[in-house]
């Protein structure tokens, strides 16, 4: 896990807290449950607002918001970018 800003998360694959819940309606839509059961995800606030990856072999780090939330999700992940960069 790793904390970005106050209320933002990057959660990693696989992570305990989104498999180990078994109603996941309190923070994940039913549309992207199938998308997040095993995916590195984004939480905002609470909840699963998108995914995210980081890619080895040419050091691509990407983040996909499933709909408009705070504007600056991107920026406040530039640390974790940083961070797998090195």
């Amino acid at each position: 896990m790793f904390r970005l800003y106050l209320s933002l998360w990057a959660l990693p694959e696989f992570d305990h807290s989104i498999m180990g819940d078994k109603d996941k309606s309190r923070f994940l839509a039913e549309r992207y449950r199938k998308l997040s059961r095993v995916a590195p995800v984004i939480l905002v606030r609470g909840e699963v607002k998108g995914v995210w990856g980081y890619k080895r072999s040419d050091h691509s780090f990407r983040i996909d918001l499933f709909s408009r939330v705070e504007e600056d999700v991107k920026k406040k992940a530039e640390p974790l970018r940083r961070f797998l960069e090195n």
